[in-house]
């Protein structure tokens, strides 16, 4: 391995390594062997189910392509009439079929038939919980989220209608889950998923979906830290070595320092209970640890005089770890 050794430059380029003007002096550019991302999981097919006797309000392509963004259109609840022998969520999902199948063409007027699909769905919500028909309403929002993109709104109308109904905390989870699909790639909303299952009580499956998007997605590095937090909090051993080896095997920048610092402090409090209990696990800990805070490569770039520096580092796989993308795929960080 050639070791590369800059002081003193202004622009240079070596193989691979490229250095250009710009950018603050004495940083650090870490990079780790690359990271195995995770495979989705494929999507289960979903159940067939019973035509619904009644069409739904399908999405007006006038009032859709409607330039007068002035007038307010109020909210209209969704009437659902299910078939003979057929669920209430079936006929949802037949409503919801239908009306994608009316959507308007044209991505602005489709946006604005959604929009009010959305307020429709919420003001339909509303009126049931206020009637007290909560299982009308779970029905409603676990179609919504279903059929859908599920908003932040929708978990919270969903949760005050199953507590008001008595529904179990495993119901919770289950129609909670109902909406969570990391295979969809979509990892802003998973992750916003498992934050909300934390207010709920639910850590455990929100642990669980922290650590799903941390080896889906390396650069989630918010997932781990949160991952963390929740193990810590749980006191799960076996989750918090997980949580801490993953943490100390990524770098961070200077601001991020705190996040390295816990990691070691649950680790040093792990490792003392561990001695105690059982001295041979806790030498394996340690071992992870110490792999895990290894670097395979350090690169720090310094100079004299007035000139600034700017670093770019291609990486064998392909990846660039620059200013301009600090965290990589590949275990870079700058």
């Amino acid at each position: 391995m050639r070791k590369l050794l800059i002081t003193s430059v202004a622009v240079c380029s070596l193989s691979g390594f490229a250095l250009v003007a710009a950018a603050p002096a004495d940083e650090d550019l870490v990079i780790r062997k690359g990271a195995v991302v995770g495979s989705p999981a494929a999507k289960a097919p979903a159940e067939s189910v019973p035509a619904a006797k009644v069409a739904p309000a399908r999405p007006s392509a006038a009032a859709a392509e409607s330039v007068g963004k002035s007038e307010r259109i109020e909210p209209k609840r969704i009437e659902i009439a299910p078939a003979e022998g057929q669920s209430l969520a079936a006929a949802w999902d037949v409503w919801f079929a239908d009306w994608k199948k009316g959507l308007p063409q044209g991505e602005a007027a489709a946006d604005r038939a959604t929009a009010e699909l959305e307020r429709n769905l919420r003001e339909t919500a509303r009126r049931l919980v206020a009637e007290a028909k909560y299982d009308e309403a779970v029905a409603a929002l676990e179609a919504g989220m279903r059929n859908g993109e599920p908003r932040p709104w929708m978990y919270e109308a969903l949760s005050v209608a199953m507590q008001a109904a008595g529904s179990s905390r495993a119901d919770l989870e289950r129609a909670l889950m109902s909406a969570a699909d990391l295979g969809a790639g979509d990892v802003d909303h998973f992750l916003y998923l498992a934050h909300y299952m934390t207010r709920v009580g639910l850590d455990r499956r929100a642990l669980a979906m922290f650590r799903d998007v941390a080896e889906f997605d390396p650069t989630h590095t918010d997932a781990l830290i949160a991952a963390m937090a929740t193990a810590e909090r749980l006191g799960d051993a076996d989750s918090i070595r997980w949580a801490t080896v993953a943490v100390l095997g990524q770098e961070w920048t200077s601001k991020e320092s705190n996040v390295a610092h816990q990691a070691l402090r649950q680790a040093q409090s792990l490792l003392a209970r561990l001695g105690k209990e059982d001295p041979a696990e806790a030498a394996a800990y340690q071992k992870e640890i110490d792999e895990a805070r290894a670097r395979d490569l350090v690169i720090r770039v310094s100079w004299t005089g007035d000139a600034d520096v700017d670093i770019s580092v291609l990486e064998p796989t392909g990846t660039v770890c620059s200013f301009r993308q600090p965290r990589t795929t590949g275990g870079g960080v700058i």
